[in-house]
């Protein structure tokens, strides 16, 4: 009798434990599958300024899911990757000149993070395969130009010079950069070509990338924004300034309102 007990005992608990998986199992699957928007930050922790990366998204739409993917595994931030419907790839230190077969530029460069540039190498090659929306923040507009073939200047005093400054310690930096015409980001900017933005950069593209166009440019002829070259089906916009710092700007409420729209028609399609 006390065997056949606790026999029992434990089939019910296997049993519990059974319906507690499942039922985990399914709220995780609504999330992923329902209405909940789910964006993708390839770094949203660190300084207070990682922060802003979230609010822009959640100004845009208060009811999207932003998920911090710094800190996990390569392959376990692609799996979480593939469960969401659109990636921001932000902006922060410098991406190694070995990426882009510079290594002789490294004394030109400031700070670097290994694991964060083959985190973030890793993600974009998921991203472009999944054909996700992807919106990319200085340093993400750096990266995924120089993950799709293109290269950097390595700093701008030094090889540009300071025409047009991009960086001021301690302060904001303001410069004014013009949009090429029959780009979306043209038609963000109210179909209007000059706009003053933030700068907090000391690197920019050398090379663009054979599948990329620059759709806006400082005075100096500095790339400060991309699009895709042609019309492929997968949304992709690069700034090299940071709209998460602009606070009312409109052009920054459109950026992010678009990259909402754009996830929110990937999630209606993108394989279950």
């Amino acid at each position: 009798m006390f065997n056949f007990t606790a026999k029992l005992q434990t089939m019910k608990t296997c049993q519990l434990k059974l319906i507690i998986n499942l039922f985990f199992c399914l709220i995780f699957t609504y999330s992923v599958a329902g209405d909940t928007l789910r964006i993708a930050i390839s770094k949203g922790v660190g300084s207070s300024s990682y922060q802003k990366y979230h609010q822009l998204i959640k100004q845009a739409d208060n009811n999207v899911l932003t998920i911090n993917l710094y800190g996990l595994k390569v392959d376990s931030a692609k799996k979480v990757l593939r469960s969401c419907d659109g990636i921001l790839f932000t902006g922060g230190v410098d991406v190694h000149p070995s990426y882009y077969k510079s290594d002789s530029l490294v004394k030109y460069c400031e700070d670097f993070d290994d694991y964060r540039d083959s985190l973030e190498m890793g993600l974009a090659k998921e991203a472009f395969t999944l054909k996700i929306p992807i919106l990319g923040i200085c340093r993400g507009l750096q990266l995924l130009n120089v993950y799709l073939g293109g290269s950097l200047t390595p700093d701008i005093p030094s090889f540009r010079g300071n025409t047009v400054l991009h960086r001021i310690n301690d302060s904001i930096c303001m410069h004014k950069i013009k949009i090429t015409q029959n780009t979306l980001l043209f038609e963000l900017n109210g179909n209007k070509s000059a706009v003053n933005v933030n700068s907090f950069h000391h690197q920019a593209i050398n090379k663009i990338a054979p599948m990329l166009k620059g759709c806006a440019f400082t005075t100096e002829g500095s790339i400060e924004a991309f699009e895709f070259k042609e019309d492929y089906d997968q949304f992709l916009l690069a700034l090299q300034w940071h709209p998460e710092k602009l606070g009312t700007s409109l052009l920054s409420k459109r950026i992010a309102a678009k990259f909402i729209e754009k996830a929110r028609e990937y999630n209606r399609v993108k394989p279950r």
